[in-house]
């Protein structure tokens, strides 16, 4: 695998995780104009059946992340970049970026969780758990370095 092709990638989702760690927000710029040009460039590289691969591929990701945005489970800009990283590894990918990303939330919301539990301040007093914002795009930025680097693997364990 040629993991250096898939270097601009993850610039712009290790540049999602800082901005949502740093003010809790990931910009329109760095997820709407990116996911365009993925779909471009698989247009004019791949061809039209790539470039409904990669369309496929954004509508499932983010399909499923607008239903966790639409319940107020995650933010609109996380929901955005699920559907970026969906056009950029398009529909072969989905599923396992689905499964690690999924993967990756909880693990992280259960160490974020067990950290702020046993915080001194914090301890015994749960319900201020709820006005701490968790930076998801940190576990979709590594949801999405898994699947790139096990996926594959993942899709010939279920036999797909």
């Amino acid at each position: 695998m040629m993991i250096y092709l898939y270097l601009p990638f993850f610039i712009i989702l290790a540049g999602a995780a800082w901005c949502d760690i740093k003010a809790s927000r990931i910009p329109n710029w760095l997820t709407l104009p990116p996911a365009a040009v993925a779909l471009a460039l698989a247009l004019i590289f791949g061809g039209v059946n790539i470039f409904y691969d990669r369309v496929l591929g954004a509508a499932l990701v983010g399909g499923v992340w607008l239903i966790f945005w639409r319940f107020g489970i995650i933010g609109g800009g996380d929901q955005k970049l699920m559907f970026f990283v969906g056009s950029f590894l398009g529909l072969r990918l989905a599923v396992p970026v689905i499964f690690f990303v999924a993967l990756a939330g909880g693990i992280q919301a259960l160490v974020f969780m067990l950290y702020k539990y046993f915080w001194p301040n914090n301890f015994l007093n749960l319900s201020t758990l709820r006005n701490i914002p968790m930076p998801y795009a940190v576990a979709i930025a590594s949801g999405t370095l898994a699947s790139v680097l096990f996926g594959s693997r993942l899709l010939v364990i279920v036999g797909w």
